[in-house]
């Protein structure tokens, strides 16, 4: 195992829930034991730390609308709510795509609604958008990017279906290994392969 040089996953079942990934570490006699680290779990995968100020922002920051807003009149809502009290936070940086717009057959007057309180703008921005045919990604560089939704299937972000993926492939493979190891033991009423 030494010789794989590569992270590997527990065989301890208790220790796969937790989901704690392990680093070979040699020992003082030349024998190798698995260093643990802690897992952190993200619901999206943060590159630079722009994107993370916006998203931030978006995690801070909560809109409401009472009657029909337009979509132009959210974006500038949004603008002036991220911004800071100082020069240096400025608000967070917001594109409308115009090809987006045509492609949803909206305008920059087309009309939104939300009148729910306490909510976040990552939380609530995905649902307001909805309603115009749109959605929006948060780009490395930290632009908020609004576009046209292109299929009712896709994930807002790619790196979301990516994590989906992980996450089967992980429970997949604790599944084998603990059949492996009971194998191992002689146990012959596990499932075959």
């Amino acid at each position: 195992m030494a010789a794989l040089g590569c992270l590997a996953w527990s065989l301890s079942p208790s220790q796969a829930q937790q989901g704690g990934l392990f680093f070979p570490q040699t020992g003082a006699f030349g024998e190798t034991n698995l260093f643990s680290l802690p897992t952190v779990h993200l619901a999206t995968t943060i590159r630079t730390s722009q994107e993370a100020r916006t998203w931030l922002k978006l995690h801070a920051t909560t809109l409401v609308f009472t009657k029909d807003t337009s979509l132009g009149d959210l974006i500038k809502a949004i603008r002036s709510a991220t911004k800071g009290k100082s020069v240096d936070d400025p608000p967070i940086p917001i594109y409308l795509d115009p090809l987006g717009l045509q492609m949803a057959d909206k305008t920059v007057d087309s009309p939104i609604q939300w009148d729910v309180e306490g909510i976040p703008l990552a939380a609530s921005l995905p649902l307001i958008l909805k309603q115009v045919g749109l959605q929006f990604h948060v780009m490395p560089n930290g632009l908020l990017m609004i576009s046209a939704v292109t299929s009712e299937d896709a994930p807002a972000d790619p790196s979301a279906l990516i994590l989906d993926n992980l996450s089967m492939l992980r429970d997949e493979v604790a599944t084998l290994r603990a059949e492996v190891f009971a194998l191992r033991r002689g146990d012959t009423k596990t499932s075959t392969l």
